[in-house]
């Protein structure tokens, strides 16, 4: 009798061990939008994605866990609307990041923007230091619109958080927060 209580033990465990994560990612006080968005803790989620580790790959990061190539930087982005979310049922499109130069990073970035009730949209990406990159909204039948640039700081920290202030016709002011 008592094996059949330890297996339940276990399995009880290794519920809580499997969902522990997602509620301490969301809850209020230390979630996703409970100041974590940008946090080194969230950062080093995000990049555990299978998306972020390819994009890791594509721009020459080695190492067992994906280390960021020297000379780039890793980007919590968040967005905010000056009024209100001006996009069809409050869904942004996609976002696509493409640099100036394409010889010093030809590779386009295309960031997975997490949107729940509990805060701003949010997304990861990882971009080269000193450089311009062009941030466009892409639209069904593959129709874009450059919505803002930002250049990257020459001297920029390892980690960043970006704002994307979205207008109410869909332009966009980027800045990176001190």
């Amino acid at each position: 009798m008592g094996g059949g209580r330890e297996v339940d033990v276990n399995k009880k465990l290794w519920i809580v061990l499997a969902v522990y994560p997602i509620f301490g990612q969301s809850s209020g006080s230390n979630g996703v939008y409970g100041g974590y968005v940008g946090s080194s803790r969230w950062f080093d989620s995000v990049r555990q994605s299978a998306a972020n580790m390819a994009l890791l790959r594509s721009l020459g990061g080695s190492g067992g866990r994906q280390a960021v190539p020297a000379g780039y930087a890793e980007i919590a982005g968040m967005v905010t609307f000056t009024q209100k979310n001006p996009f069809p049922k409050g869904r942004l499109p996609d976002l696509r990041i493409v640099c100036a130069d394409q010889r010093a990073d030809s590779v386009s970035r295309g960031p997975f923007i997490a949107q729940t009730a509990e805060g701003p949209p949010s997304f990861y990406t990882i971009l080269k230091r000193g450089q311009t990159y062009h941030f466009y909204w892409m639209y069904s039948f593959g129709s874009k619109e450059l919505f803002g640039t930002w250049t990257v700081p020459a001297n920029a920290r390892q980690q960043l958080r970006l704002v994307v202030s979205v207008d109410p016709k869909g332009a966009g002011r980027i800045q990176s927060e001190r």
